[in-house]
């Protein structure tokens, strides 16, 4: 699960949250997503698309 680093705007509290969106690092600290700074710190597999399969293209065979 992504790791987010969140600090408050207006106390300046920081902390860091495993959470799958930055919403909910917010709302897991009780704070509103308005009044957070938010910085993904490690992604995981709901953001991670370096893991993902890269597509390769293919050229058709000719039948000469």
């Amino acid at each position: 699960m992504p790791r987010y680093r969140v600090r408050h705007r207006i106390t300046g509290e920081e902390y860091e949250v495993e959470a799958p969106y930055a919403q909910d690092a917010c709302e897991r600290l009780g704070w509103m997503i308005g009044d957070c700074y938010v910085q993904l710190v490690r992604e995981g597999p709901f953001t991670d698309i370096t893991s993902r399969p890269q597509r390769t293209e293919t050229k058709p065979k000719s039948n000469d």
